[in-house]
């Protein structure tokens, strides 16, 4: 019986070791292609199923995959969600010019009433703005998504190589970067961890409104 079954086992021993091959060789390119666009170090934990990589001090980016059951895929599920999470003080540096040359837009997802009660990023910088986070969440392309920062003011998505999504706390702003960076886009995605309350008590509040 050994002799029947171990030919079968090594053959999906083997199988399994290509697939993992195939499967860090495409995501270590894939970071490394956005690494390359955004200036960032890139590092391959011990973890073959984590990459990460950092653009700014205290942010990070988290890829991760997935096993498939789906007989359509060879399976595995490559959803490698680049969500960096910035703080709001390396934010304020970089809204300040103490950051790096990198065009960002932040993109508040806050409701309009909000931001009169919690206040905005202020009218200094012009370098932010608010777009609900209903609005954002409806988004199915790369070419809604253009057309919806359009009729906000902004022409020229490519002009920007990062995007920070902003709300109150940091919860509804992480569910829209999650969403929008399955919309594949060039732009490296960052949420603002723990939002206007974390910015008002981190950073100098001259630039808010």
């Amino acid at each position: 019986i050994n002799f029947i079954f171990e030919p079968i086992l090594a053959t999906m021993l083997l199988l399994r070791t290509v697939y993992t091959q195939r499967l860090v060789s495409k995501s270590v390119s894939s970071t490394i292609r956005k690494a390359s666009r955004c200036n960032c170090n890139v590092f391959l934990s011990r973890n073959i199923h984590t990459i990460r990589a950092w653009s700014y001090p205290g942010a990070y980016h988290s890829s991760k995959m997935s096993f498939s059951t789906d007989p359509n895929t060879d399976g595995f599920d490559n959803e490698f969600d680049d969500i960096g999470d910035i703080e709001p003080s390396q934010l304020d540096l970089k809204r300040k010019g103490k950051g790096d040359n990198l065009k960002y837009l932040i993109i508040d997802v806050r409701e309009p009433h909000e931001l009169e009660n919690d206040n905005d990023l202020g009218s200094t910088t012009q370098d932010w703005i608010n777009i609900p986070k209903e609005n954002l969440l409806s988004l199915s392309d790369s070419e809604e998504f253009e057309e919806l920062l359009a009729k906000n003011g902004i022409d020229g998505l490519d002009e920007y190589q990062d995007l920070f999504f902003f709300c109150r706390s940091g919860q509804r702003s992480m569910n829209v970067a999650k969403h929008i960076v399955q919309l594949d886009l060039d732009q490296t995605i960052f949420n603002v961890t723990g939002g206007i309350l974390k910015y008002q008590k981190d950073c100098d509040n001259a630039g808010l409104r």
